[in-house]
């Protein structure tokens, strides 16, 4: 008679949650280009002209505060180090000064300390995120 196999996954004994995250850091691509990592976040809401011209005419149709990264490879790394496998729930964050802006539905642009980061569920990692004013009224319509 032979054992039979299961598919479920399986940890070792000297595996740790801490280790597990550490390796599946490890496994995924944190390049801001990856898009099964980051979602639209860089396509939207990344850095350079093109893309402020664009969230400035969408926050003037919308009436709504647009978020935009400055500093894409930094955004990556917080985004790297902030990640948390076990909390798929939407979260904000504190981001260094000069990360981030927002585009006022105005045009007028203000720098700012704070993100809206909302993972994906399917995948665990990100669907998107993007700096948020500090009078963000958690309206979930903008992502």
């Amino acid at each position: 008679m032979s054992a039979r196999r299961s598919n479920a996954p399986t940890r070792s004994r000297n595996t740790t949650p801490d280790k597990d995250k550490f390796q599946a850091q490890k496994e995924i691509n944190w390049s801001p280009k990856s898009v099964p990592t980051f979602g639209h976040t860089f396509k939207l809401h990344g850095a350079g002209k093109k893309r402020t011209t664009g969230l400035t005419g969408r926050a003037a149709t919308e009436g709504k505060e647009q978020g935009q990264w400055l500093d894409e490879n930094a955004t990556a790394q917080i985004s790297k180090q902030r990640w948390d496998p076990g909390n798929p729930e939407t979260r904000i964050i504190d981001i260094p000064p000069g990360v981030g802006q927002v585009i006022k539905p105005g045009g007028s642009i203000v720098p700012v300390t704070r993100a809206l980061i909302v993972p994906n569920r399917a995948t665990k990692i990100y669907r998107s995120g993007y700096p948020i004013s500090e009078n963000f009224d958690g309206d979930m319509d903008a992502i």
